[in-house]
């Protein structure tokens, strides 16, 4: 009894994860060829910019932070900035940038039929894949930039 117990246990943490909420696909299957991100000024925090990048690599450790979504809660804060990405077989995902109240994550909207998810993803990792993709000054929320 004990080992199946253990064995639920270990297997509901796979597939919910460690914080317990279970991945939100926000992304398609496959290997993506864009991204074009677009920044809104937030005054002290963020600049107005437009980047296009192409580099699959750079775009790919961008994907891997996008694909461990999980749910969060939406709120009233508006879009600071969105990211557009095309798969090479011409599929979309458009993903609206929100600052975060936990300063741990990141978040976003990203449309689900006819509405939206709001997801998070872990902060650090996401400003790293974005600074490599020469993304700078992104707004993270309670007027801090990074």
């Amino acid at each position: 009894m004990m080992t199946v117990c253990l064995a639920g246990s270990v297997i509901l943490f796979l597939l919910l994860g460690p914080a317990g909420d279970p991945v939100v696909r926000v992304l398609p299957d496959g290997e993506f060829r864009e991204v074009k991100i677009r920044l809104i000024d937030v005054p002290g925090a963020q600049r107005a910019a437009t980047i296009e990048n192409g580099d699959a690599s750079r775009i790919a450790a961008l994907a891997r932070v996008l694909r461990t979504a999980r749910r969060s809660s939406d709120h009233k804060c508006e879009s600071t900035g969105e990211i557009v990405l095309r798969t090479v077989e011409g599929k979309t995902a458009v993903l609206g940038m929100l600052p975060s109240h936990d300063g741990r994550s990141f978040e976003f909207r990203s449309q689900s039929g006819q509405g939206y998810d709001v997801v998070r993803v872990d902060r650090d990792g996401f400003i790293r894949a974005m600074t490599d993709l020469g993304v700078k000054d992104v707004y993270v929320g309670h007027s801090v930039a990074r």
